[in-house]
């Protein structure tokens, strides 16, 4: 399972929503009840292990969510956390943050699901830690390496500017055509939506 349809579909798995039937717009779990709970305990019967890719996505309120649909899954290891599934948890909490929810390193605030959220993180007692960098190798991607990890912890410094700065491309006008269909990046929601009207014409 993975937050984002993307990252789901890049471990072929379903997302966290898809799998526990979470109605993102109302922020709920769908109610299960009679045949709908039947069908989702059979669909479910043979799940042992989940693997919930992206981590820094789920927040405390979808780990909770996930927890109460695994013990309606399992009613009769309904008293385990998870339903007593094995849950590994993947990915780089430096990345993106979950979408209208709280971190699980968060502090737990007062509220309920905040702290049983963390509670349930609490639970995840062993840690394995890649170190090795497999994208940017080689001795000629060390600042550029040395860079991305000062920009994961966010304390860039000028140096790592001018790194950045020398990987840019300026192209003329006569390679703009080429570039038309390109992915932008925006630092405000205006220039998106001004965008993708132009191009919606």
């Amino acid at each position: 399972m993975a937050p984002t349809g993307v990252a789901s579909n890049n471990i072929n798995g379903q997302t966290i929503h898809s799998a526990v039937r979470f109605n993102s717009t109302r922020g709920l779990l769908n109610e299960l009840n009679g045949e709908s709970e039947r069908n989702f305990q059979e669909t479910t019967r043979n799940i042992r292990v989940c693997v919930i890719d992206e981590m820094s996505m789920v927040g405390v309120r979808v780990l909770v969510n996930i927890d109460k649909r695994l013990r309606q899954a399992f009613p009769e290891k309904q008293e385990s956390a998870f339903g007593g599934t094995i849950l590994y948890l993947l990915g780089d909490f430096n990345q993106l943050p979950p979408v209208l929810d709280r971190s699980l390193l968060a502090p737990s605030n007062t509220s309920i699901t905040s702290v049983y959220g963390r509670v349930l993180f609490e639970q995840f007692t062993k840690v394995f830690e890649l170190t090795e960098i497999m994208r940017q190798t080689g001795d000629s991607q060390q600042q550029f390496r040395e860079t991305l990890q000062r920009m994961a912890l966010g304390s860039l410094e000028q140096f790592d500017y001018e790194v950045l700065k020398n990987r840019f491309a300026v192209i003329n006008i006569g390679q703009t055509e080429t570039f038309k269909n390109a992915l932008r990046i925006f630092s405000k929601k205006t220039e998106v939506d001004i965008l993708n009207e132009t191009m919606l014409r």
